[in-house]
């Protein structure tokens, strides 16, 4: 029976925490460019949400008697309301409070407030306006500015993780036997070559730079972030192409 050395022991741990934290430094860029894009896409409701606000506050309550609903609408003009926007979330009761509309109506309003609601925000193009840099548009081309600059960067750390991902996670699953000494001694001794030959190679990739590398990478994306919001703006300015472009890949629309 082979005992498991000291030394050898906590060279694996080392080497296996070192594999770690370089796996979770790459993954944690990619999932962080995944949360960029989910966090833009609600950004980018939001701004749809408002857009078709402002359509249907600028919509005639008549246009609620369009298609299919029949809607006293000389009972709502009495009421003070004139747009479709005024009844929109507006609580069915208190609908019905208004002298004229009566329990179905009321639902009826609800209903095809809604649906012009829900056309409008369908149909709303989000433009990305200098001239507006309202907090949620301040916001927007902050992120998009985030994500154009580390679309290129992303994709070495993309490359890079897979073309090692599974190899070290095999490396480090194995190499796991030299951290247990009770396990180890009672492994066959093809395993135990097997956990001492994955150890080397984590070691061998640690001492060819793959460590600097990932830092690197790490260090060049955290810069992405150090850009102020102004400084974004001008960068729509000069390549808003670009911007629109990776809205119409994030959002798909």
């Amino acid at each position: 029976m082979e005992f498991l050395k000291k030394r050898d022991k906590q060279k694996a741990i080392e080497l296996i925490k070192w594999a770690n934290s370089v796996e979770d430094a790459l993954r944690q860029m990619i999932e962080k460019k995944n949360q960029l894009e989910n966090e833009f896409r609600d950004l980018y409701e939001e701004a749809k949400s408002q857009s078709a606000f402002v359509v249907i506050a600028n919509t005639p309550i008549e246009r609620l008697n369009t298609g299919k609903y029949r809607i006293n609408i000389k009972s709502l003009e009495q009421a003070g309301i004139s747009n479709v926007a005024q009844v929109i979330d507006v609580p069915k009761d208190k609908l019905v409070a208004v002298n004229g509309i009566g329990d179905v109506m009321a639902q009826n309003i609800i209903d095809s407030s809604k649906e012009l609601y829900d056309f409008a925000k369908r149909n709303a193009v989000v433009k990305i306006d200098p001239d507006n840099k309202s907090q949620l548009m301040n916001k927007m081309v902050q992120m998009l500015c985030y994500l154009n600059r580390q679309e290129k960067l992303i994709a070495e750390v993309q490359k890079l993780y897979d073309a090692n991902h599974n190899s070290l996670s095999d490396a480090v699953q194995s190499a796991e036997l030299m951290c247990s000494p009770l396990k180890y001694f009672f492994s066959g001794q093809k395993k135990k070559q097997q956990a001492k030959d994955s150890v080397s190679k984590i070691e061998s990739l640690s001492n060819d730079g793959y460590g600097d590398k990932v830092n690197d990478l790490v260090r060049e994306y955290n810069d992405i972030f150090d850009i102020s919001v102004e400084e974004c703006w001008k960068d729509y300015t000069g390549n808003a192409s670009s911007y629109y472009a990776k809205i119409e890949k994030v959002v798909g629309s």
